[in-house]
């Protein structure tokens, strides 16, 4: 998810023409691999019903002047009252993807690379690469913000016309903190606060609005890179009302990003977060 900076890929990955926004940039180089942990948990009254961990590891490269995203080493396991069992792949973990990252974190052009033609790839949603994205790349402000400063960004996506597809959008707040020093390297701090709002349709063709999901979280930037190097978050969903009406009464989750080859996949290597 070896190092080679150029203006040049830069204006690849934006995808246009012109002169480079104004402010800090990432600097992202040919290749860059990101490792993301997630876990959530289903309760009755504070006792678990249900834990799900997810492990993979996000490659990021070019080929052909294109940018290419795509999972790796997925792994998925549920433990409930049973025990312990490993989830199947979903087509969207074996997938690769055309995506246009710019300089500031901007992400479209989400195309995945595989025969539309085939029912699988028709019905797979691009929408979950493009969140996960979003956690581990912070969108980056026009001008340079000073410690605590705020802007905003919105990230949409519409998967509606595939048979599981919502649509929607992330409303995204950051701040920015101060900077830390972990070991010998400063990092950018940017606090961030994300609501997930997404629709879909129902087989009578309603529209179906789905109970906003809010997530907290923080992003570590590398100031001698110009790259995010660690993000954690966490947040909280509301129960569909069948989980509800089986004897769920909450549901949390948390999840984290961090660089390949940095401080921060050492020290938590594949570690599926307990």
């Amino acid at each position: 998810m070896s190092r080679r900076y150029t203006a040049a890929f830069l204006l690849l990955l934006l995808g246009c023409k012109g002169a480079e926004p104004t402010g800090q940039t990432y600097q992202w180089p040919d290749q860059a691999s990101y490792r993301l942990d997630f876990v959530s948990q289903v309760q009755r009254d504070q006792v678990p019903l249900l834990h799900y961990a997810e492990s993979k590891t996000l490659r990021m490269m070019t080929r052909d002047g294109r940018l290419v995203v795509m999972h790796d080493s997925v792994l998925k396991s549920a433990q409930d009252s049973s025990g312990v069992r490993l989830i199947p792949y979903e087509i969207e973990d074996t997938l690769a993807h055309y995506v246009v990252l710019g300089p500031k974190g901007q992400i479209s052009g989400i195309e995945m690379i595989c025969d539309p033609a085939l029912p699988v790839c028709a019905n797979a949603l691009p929408s979950i690469l493009q969140l996960e994205l979003r956690r581990a790349i912070p969108r980056l402000p026009d001008g340079d913000p000073g410690t605590g400063a705020s802007w905003v960004d919105t990230l949409n996506w519409d998967d509606a016309a595939k048979p599981l597809g919502t649509r929607g959008l992330v409303f995204t707040t950051y701040t920015a903190g101060r900077d830390t020093t972990i070991g010998d390297v400063a990092y950018q701090v940017i606090a961030w606060r994300a609501n997930r709002q997404s629709f879909r349709r129902t087989q009578s063709a309603q529209i179906v609005t789905d109970p906003e999901v809010v997530e907290i979280g923080v992003t570590y930037i590398d100031r001698r890179t110009g790259l995010p190097a660690f993000s954690s978050w966490a947040g909280s969903a509301v129960l569909p009302r069948d989980v509800r009406a089986a004897g769920a009464t909450s549901s949390g989750f948390r999840g984290r990003a961090y660089l390949a080859g940095t401080p921060f996949d050492s020290l938590y290597s594949r570690n599926l977060m307990p």
